[in-house]
This record gives structure tokens, C-alpha cells and sequence, in this order.
């Protein structure tokens, strides 16, 4: 066959070879007879000349997720934050631990999604938030942002596998891009600074105070 032994689109080529075999006779009244007998390579006859061609899927199929990350207030630094993926089914109950894990690197995190040729067909469900998500933690309060991931994985029927991504809220409203935005509050000061902080002030009041009273006091003894 043609392309026998590659494959084009999918398709394995059949590289059987056979070998034919056509005995030509005279049957002495003017009339030629031809018989074909078919062999393969090892020399056993065959009935027939049989190709058998075979699809398959050749490569993986992926998505990349991304998004981005905001720190307000103060400055953003690589490595800070973690980012978890969950796979869950079409309710998007979360359980377990997470199968994938990003940090934010120049405000931005992506992880990337990898399918076989026995997923084609399938739609996988995945639940994308950040670690520690409404909490405050060292004057830092945590995006509690949940984004809904589907991913429905297909075969193109020419051997390579089409990822189609859809993203959505917790309330099913359309995500074109994941974005979680943290904010840091300035902590109040502690109570011993705030202590010491108002025993300068009133020194200084006092200060000032007895300073006055001293030049008052001066300046009437002079008119006197």
C-alpha cells in the first residue's frame, strides 16, 4: 500500500507486502488460461490480498490556565501566594487535596492541563481558588474568589485531540480572565508604642508649658 508504514492524519498505513504469482497456459485450442495465487513474505499462500488500516490518536491534548494576582497596598513579591486546582465532577463539590498548585510570578500564575487519547470524548471538571481564600493572615486579606473549570476534550478525527475551556463563577457567570486581588491592611500600632507615643506628646506639651509660664513669668517681674 501507498504510505504503507506511516501514519498521515491518524491513520496507521498497512505494510503487509504480498508477493503474486500468475501461471499462464496454453490450453492447445487457441485460448490462453491465467490462475494468480497470492504468498505473503514468508512464501504461505494467501486467499486474498487484505490491507488493514487503523486510526489512532497520535499526540496529547493541553490547556493552559492563566491568571492574574493584585496585592493592594503594598508591593507584590514572586512566590507569595499559591493557587490550588481541584478536579471535581459537573457539581463542583470540592474534596480532597488539590492535583495541581501555582505560585504568582510577575503578577500572573498558570498551570497546565494534560489529556490522553482515552480521554477524548470526556468533559473534566475543576475548581480553581487561592490557598487560604477569605482569611487574614499577617495583615493580608485573601481573595475569596472560586472559579468554576470545564474542559471538554474531543478528537478532531485527523489524530490529534481539541481542548474547548470554559470558565465561570461560582454563580455561573462567564470568566474570560481568573483574577484574584488580595489587600493589605496597614496593622494598628502596638499598644506599648502607642504608650510611649503619647507620653513624648505630653512631655512636650508640658514642656512648652512651663516654658511659657517661665518667660510670663519673667517678662511681668520686669514691667513690675
Amino acid at each position: 500500500e501507498v504510505g504503507g508504514g506511516q501514519t498521515v492524519d491518524g491513520v496507521v498505513y498497512d505494510d503487509t507486502v504480498y508477493r503474486v504469482r500468475i501461471d499462464v497456459t496454453d490450453d492447445l485450442r487457441g485460448q490462453l488460461h491465467a490462475e494468480t495465487f497470492f504468498f505473503n513474505e514468508d512464501g504461505i499462500a494467501q486467499e486474498q490480498l487484505l490491507f488493514r488500516n487503523r486510526y489512532i490518536i497520535t499526540g496529547e491534548g493541553a490547556v493552559t490556565l492563566t491568571g492574574t494576582k493584585k496585592l493592594l497596598n503594598k508591593e507584590l513579591t514572586d512566590g507569595t501566594f499559591i493557587f490550588e486546582l481541584y478536579e471535581t465532577d459537573g457539581s463542583f463539590a470540592v474534596s480532597g487535596d488539590p492535583v495541581l498548585t501555582a505560585a504568582n510570578k510577575d503578577g500572573a500564575f498558570e498551570m497546565t492541563l494534560s489529556y490522553q487519547a482515552e480521554d477524548a470524548g470526556s468533559t473534566r471538571y475543576y475548581v480553581v481558588m487561592e490557598r487560604n481564600g477569605g482569611q487574614i493572615i499577617d495583615s493580608v486579606i485573601y481573595d475569596d474568589t472560586v472559579c468554576h473549570v470545564a474542559v471538554e476534550v474531543a478528537d478532531d478525527g485527523a489524530g490529534a485531540l481539541v481542548c474547548r475551556l470554559d470558565i465561570t463563577t461560582g454563580q455561573g457567570d462567564p470568566v474570560e480572565e481568573m483574577a484574584f486581588e488580595n489587600t493589605f491592611v496597614e496593622p494598628p500600632p502596638k499598644t506599648g508604642d502607642t504608650g510611649i507615643s503619647l507620653w513624648v506628646a505630653l512631655m512636650a506639651i508640658s514642656c512648652g508649658a512651663i516654658v511659657t509660664m517661665t518667660v510670663f513669668s519673667k517678662k511681668k517681674s520686669e514691667e513690675e
